[in-house]
């Protein structure tokens, strides 16, 4: 009997990927913590008011992990390649969301750092305040009014460093 063998059908023990989490420091954990207590009695109206604020960075060209990208043949030849490129390009965009409606998504010139005064002057003042103005509904779900009532909103980011920033914040 094989290890293998041993483990599955004696014990009933599987193979499992390891998961990964991320590492939280005690201040992300607390501060995790103090915005679930400040927001736990809020129903879903309340969160209809939010508009969400994120950006990321996306791989052009990336290969999918091997390990979840599995073909049924009979032959290795009849398995169709992947073209992959030795350097791939990456693309930096933000966007914006409520409940009803999507911003345009910003794209962040390659080579720009996403720094203080980059993200007041071209993301918040240009790309954000034009999906907030919009009044008109003209279809498509990045061309509608972000709220019924532009008075009443919540505007959430995530921590990273240019949010917080003086600048940022005048």
């Amino acid at each position: 009997m094989t290890v293998y063998r041993y483990l599955t059908n004696s014990i009933g023990a599987s193979a499992f990927m390891r998961q990964k989490t991320p590492r939280l420091s005690a201040k992300n954990i607390q501060d995790r913590l103090n915005f679930a207590k400040k927001h736990q009695n809020w129903g879903v109206e309340d969160w209809k008011k939010v508009l969400w604020s994120d950006e990321s960075p996306f791989e052009l060209y990336a290969t999918p992990k091997r390990h979840n990208d599995r073909v049924r043949a009979k032959i290795t030849k009849d398995v169709p390649r992947i073209w992959s490129v030795k350097f791939p390009q990456k693309i930096h965009v933000w966007g914006l969301m409520s409940h009803q409606a999507l911003s345009e998504l910003h794209i962040i010139p390659q080579g720009q750092t996403l720094n203080s005064p980059y993200y007041r002057d071209e993301i918040l003042t240009k790309t954000c305040r034009d999906a907030i103005n919009r009044t008109e509904n003209m279809g498509l779900i990045s061309e509608r009014p972000m709220f019924g009532n532009m008075s009443d909103f919540n505007f959430m980011q995530d921590g990273a460093p240019v949010h917080p920033a003086k600048i940022t914040q005048k």
